[in-house]
């Protein structure tokens, strides 16, 4: 399982942790959101990112929205935002998964 953490809101510090469970973040100012196995449709990974941190009604659901959204985030009112993948999205869709592996560094 990969965790990726997201700190600060404007910036785009990451971090890429290897754990078992979500549950060494017990801060109540952390917002989780889990990426789960198969997901091989571009608008199954915007959507999951789009719900669950509640994007504006104006992203584009493309890449460039994504990396937009995810680098400002300014909405939440949590401090560090968790992404854990159980696996990596577009298993056999070599150019998008290395899209979105080059978004999230």
């Amino acid at each position: 399982m990969t965790l990726t953490v997201k700190t600060g809101l404007r910036t785009m510090n990451r971090f890429v942790f290897f754990r078992d469970s979500p549950e060494f973040f017990p801060n109540l100012d952390t917002r989780v959101v889990l990426v789960p196995k198969n997901i091989d449709e571009k608008h199954e990974l915007f959507n999951l990112f789009s719900n669950s941190l509640c994007f504006p009604f104006y992203f584009g659901e493309n890449w460039d929205a994504l990396y937009d959204c995810l680098t400002d985030l300014n909405w939440l009112s949590e401090k560090l935002i968790v992404i854990i993948h159980t696996d990596l999205p577009f298993a056999n869709m070599q150019k998008e998964k290395n899209i979105y592996i080059k978004l999230l560094q």
